[in-house]
């Protein structure tokens, strides 16, 4: 499983964003923001939304990798929300299913 500083990095680099820009986005140090990815300093709960904001991901996924918020959450939203080759499994795992048979 991966850690929240793990699906941070994901985040940033799925952006295409430097430690210097996510930073000076959100108003901290880039030391600030490697510690956090690094897991060596844990993200308040405002900064968890200030990160989901920018990376435009479901802050759940974030923390917990849950992509979804609640039950009344969509599929597609959830998708949306992965890391592309998360999204990738996600369609590998469909094409092995079978079609109904008619």
């Amino acid at each position: 499983m991966h850690s929240t500083g793990e699906r941070l990095v994901k985040g940033r680099k799925q952006k295409g964003l430097s430690l210097k820009e996510v930073a000076n986005s959100l108003d901290l140090t880039e030391s600030e923001v490697s510690l956090i990815e690094d897991n060596q300093r844990e993200a308040t709960p405002y900064e968890i939304e200030q990160f989901a904001n920018l990376y435009e991901l479901n802050p759940d996924y974030i923390l917990k990798g849950n992509a979804f918020k609640d039950d009344r959450d969509n599929l597609t939203d959830a998708f949306k929300s992965l890391a592309p080759e998360e999204q990738d499994d996600v369609l590998a795992l469909f094409s092995t299913l079978r079609k109904p048979k008619q």
